[in-house]
């Protein structure tokens, strides 16, 4: 419905008919359609081609979003990985290593070379 009326309000740009086939449905959370249109101008026109194709794809980008079919990443497992040995001490804001690392070198930017703690 969408598409018949994107086509009759854009005639002179895409012919009447058109066809949207499924051609996949992925891991039920991935749809792959293929959209046939002929335009109306030839082929050679490449830049003006490319144009209408992008509007095409914008415009059904608004579509989807009208019908409420929008793309969701799925979740991603986070695995952060702390340098020191407890939970404790992952916090951004600690400003020293931990009392287990005393005596390790540390470099220091300012001094222009390693510190002893």
């Amino acid at each position: 419905m969408y598409m018949c009326r994107y086509v009759e309000k854009k005639s002179e740009h895409w012919q009447p008919k058109f066809s949207v086939i499924v051609k996949e449905l992925e891991e039920l959370n991935r749809l792959k359609l293929s959209v046939t249109m002929q335009h109306t101008i030839n082929f050679q026109n490449f830049g003006e081609r490319m144009s209408r194709r992008s509007e095409l794809l914008l415009e059904m980008k608004k579509f989807f979003s009208d019908l409420g079919i929008e793309y969701r990443l799925l979740t991603q497992p986070l695995q952060i990985l702390s340098p020191y040995p407890s939970s404790q001490y992952v916090n951004t804001a600690y400003p020293y290593p931990p009392p287990e690392y005393a005596g390790a070198q540390i470099a220091d930017p300012s001094a222009g070379g390693g510190g002893r703690l």
